[in-house]
């Protein structure tokens, strides 16, 4: 497996439209976040695309949020060859994205790189085997949030805005600047 970071390198550019292609034919629930993301991927901090000989396999984003923070797994998406929802199959990607996310994150100078999950969805067993992935594929100490927090820039009214997050922290003593949501 590879990845490619398409706000630096087009050579897969083809792969890449091929999987954009494939979501907006899908059934997958979050299929609108997908709309748009040939105007918008080049506004993220990186782009990214997993290929496994010359397969693509999946899509993210990496966003910048505040000063200090980057999300990971952004408008992520996985190829529907690649998606198999018995057991952890579905995050397996994780271990590709996730040390790549971390050595950006780090060269970019950020103090927490997070991945969030929408709130108005079941996400607790997936949440779980991220969390599971992200400790057992990287070396560094990830943690479930306890609130929702804020994804949305400070827009407190839309209920998709309020996510889970699982978090890293690069760098201590920085503040952590999403808004947790009050119990």
């Amino acid at each position: 497996m590879i990845i490619t970071d398409l706000t630096q390198d087009d050579t897969h550019f083809d792969s890449f439209l091929k999987l954009i292609k494939e979501s907006y034919d899908s059934n997958h629930k979050l299929k609108d976040n997908y709309k748009y993301i040939l105007e918008t991927y080049d506004d993220y901090e990186a782009f990214i695309l997993l290929i496994d000989d010359q397969n693509p396999v999946a899509f993210c984003g990496l966003q910048k949020f505040y000063n200090n923070s980057l999300r990971t797994f952004s408008r992520y998406y996985l190829s529907q060859k690649y998606r198999f929802y018995n057991g952890n199959r579905f995050l397996e990607s994780s271990q590709y994205i996730l040390p790549w996310s971390i050595d950006f994150a780090k060269k970019k100078n950020y103090s927490y790189l997070f991945a969030s999950f929408q709130s108005n969805y079941k996400r607790s067993r997936v949440m779980n085997i991220f969390l599971d992935n992200a400790n057992k594929y990287t070396s560094e100490n990830w943690e479930r949030l306890e609130s929702l927090q804020n994804t949305c820039k400070n827009n407190l009214d839309k209920p998709e805005c309020w996510q889970h997050v699982i978090r890293c922290t690069l760098k201590e003593n920085e503040k952590w600047n999403l808004i947790s949501q009050k119990k």
